[in-house]
């Protein structure tokens, strides 16, 4: 699966996972993990489930 970040988002991404990782070492690289498992997760079902609830998330994710 390929995809990409708006360059704004990216940029935000790259500097929450920097501030996770001046925290503590290695909360970084967990937080990055977190945030390709979850946009992998949305990219198959199209959905989160969190708890009882479901949060339906409409993307555009730019298919490369």
């Amino acid at each position: 699966m390929k995809y990409s970040f708006h360059e704004a988002a990216e940029r935000e991404f790259f500097s929450a996972v920097e501030y996770y990782e001046e925290c503590q070492s290695g909360l970084g690289l967990r937080f990055s993990e977190e945030v390709h498992a979850t946009i992998e997760r949305i990219w198959l079902k199209g959905k989160i489930i969190i708890g009882e609830n479901i949060l339906w998330i409409k993307i555009f994710l730019k298919k490369h």
